[in-house]
């Protein structure tokens, strides 16, 4: 917590001498979890004004950063999100502002992604760019701005409310030097999915002012009000071929007002989920991965998500942090699930205190236009096999549910910690599910395991 404000100031030096000291105000806070492999950065720069709150919380299951600040100079704030090599791209958020701005806002980090709440206002320069793999949010400018703005990596959420409009910015950062920028407005969403794109952009916009929202990478409605150029696209394809392409540019003072659904593959004709559960016991810790498919013929959102856990398990941790984890079972909140999408959470339990079976039960509701929906799943990972191929038992301790795709965790089968079991290779969500029933996962301490199974 930081209270500033700039003056000079003179210092007294022995015998008759003095000092005259100027310097505006610097503060800077970063922080890295290395586990989920994620930075945050906040920092103010030249500040004649200064008003800061924040608050950096890490441990093994994620993060979070909780800001709040009102000043007078520059300021910069970024997050950066590195997968497992191999995996995905980079997520990351940069936020640039120079004049007088009011900024509120958090990062959480899920594991498997970010979800990030934004609210900035004032007068000045503003530069803000946030990537993810299947979206991307981008602004800058000068002059008048209002922005709230929510997103969520993991399920592709996106909503946005803009209000700018455009004056030529003159900032002195210090005594010797002026900032002096002029630029008009510029703004774009982009959402991707394996087989789709839908892009707007706004550029050299005196004022805009904007409301949308994006459930998902194939679902946008939008609703903006400006002057400038903008640059309005939809795409779709199949099997390496365009199905449509539609491509608008309007220039001069225009409303707009778009609402697009690209729908995937429906299995059934009415609302349905899919959840499915598969386990795998490597020593004492049980790895799960629930998988939930939307396979009916309607947009869920959002879903409530329950895991109960065996009798006398522990929670270790997970790929997507829990909302709220007790001693029986642990709870998320999705936002959305298009059709046709899939999407994965791994959870690790410590199992070392369980006498029977491992069983270990899972729920999903969700809501949508036509009302709601539930899945359930129920497995078993038993230490005494209750039929089928016979029981398969090795050293190490890995005993095999009688279920395909499963995860596995990378470090050593000997021993486990409280964040061994913290795969970066579990921390994926894939939006195809696998047809082939084989494990998603690659990892060298599994394969040797099942290898010494499979002799």
């Amino acid at each position: 917590s930081v209270k500033a404000s700039y003056h000079p100031t003179t210092l007294l030096l022995p015998g008759s001498g003095l000092q005259k000291v100027s310097c505006l105000w610097h503060e800077d806070s970063r922080a890295r979890n290395g586990i989920t492999n994620t930075s945050f950065t906040e920092s103010y720069r030249y500040s004649a004004n200064l008003e800061s709150e924040g608050l950096f919380d890490l441990d093994e299951n994620g993060s979070l950063m909780q800001i709040k600040s009102g000043f007078q100079g520059l300021a910069h704030l970024g997050t950066l999100k590195r997968p497992a090599p191999g995996r995905e791209e980079d997520i990351f958020s940069v936020e640039d502002y120079a004049g007088n701005f009011q900024l509120e806002g958090s990062v959480h980090d899920l594991g498997q992604g970010l979800m990030m709440d934004r609210s900035a206002s004032g007068r000045g320069y503003v530069a803000k760019d946030a990537r993810a793999r299947r979206q991307r949010s981008y602004e800058s400018g000068t002059g008048a701005y209002r922005s709230e703005e929510r997103s969520d990596t993991f399920s592709g959420f996106m909503a946005k409310d803009l209000d700018a409009s455009y004056h030529s910015l003159s900032h002195i950062v210090t005594p010797r030097t002026f900032l002096n920028i002029s630029q008009k407005w510029s703004e774009g969403m982009r959402l991707h999915s394996p087989s789709s794109l839908i892009a707007e952009e706004y550029s050299s916009a005196t004022r805009l002012k904007k409301k949308a929202v994006a459930a998902s990478p194939r679902e946008l409605l939008s609703e903006a009000n400006f002057s400038g150029t903008a640059k309005l696209r939809t795409a779709v394809g199949t099997n390496g071929t365009l199905v449509v392409d539609q491509d608008e540019t309007l220039m001069g003072d225009y409303i707009v007002s778009r609402r697009i659904m690209i729908s995937g593959v429906a299995k059934y004709d009415r609302p349905h989920l899919c959840l499915r559960k598969d386990g795998l016991r490597i020593g004492d810790v049980a790895v799960y991965t629930i998988t939930i498919t939307n396979d009916g013929n309607a947009t869920i959102g959002p879903l409530f998500l329950q895991d109960i856990f065996p009798c006398k398990a522990r929670f270790l941790n997970a790929t997507l942090r829990p909302n709220q984890i007790g001693q029986n079972g642990s709870n998320w909140t999705l936002l959305h699930l298009s059709i046709g999408d899939t999407l994965r959470i791994g959870i690790n339990l410590n199992v070392e205190k369980c006498d029977e079976d491992i069983i270990n039960r899972a729920i999903v509701v969700g809501n949508c236009s036509l009302g709601q929906v539930a899945a359930q799943n129920l497995s078993v990972i038993d230490r005494a096999w209750l039929g089928g191929r016979p029981r398969q038992e090795r050293a190490g301790g890995v005993i095999y549910a009688a279920a395909a795709n499963m995860s596995c965790a990378c470090s050593g089968l000997e021993r486990a910690n409280e964040t061994d079991y913290l795969d970066a290779m579990q921390m994926e969500m894939q939006l195809v599910s696998e047809e082939d029933g084989g494990c998603l996962l690659s990892c060298p301490a599994l394969d040797a395991a099942i290898d010494s199974v499979k002799g």
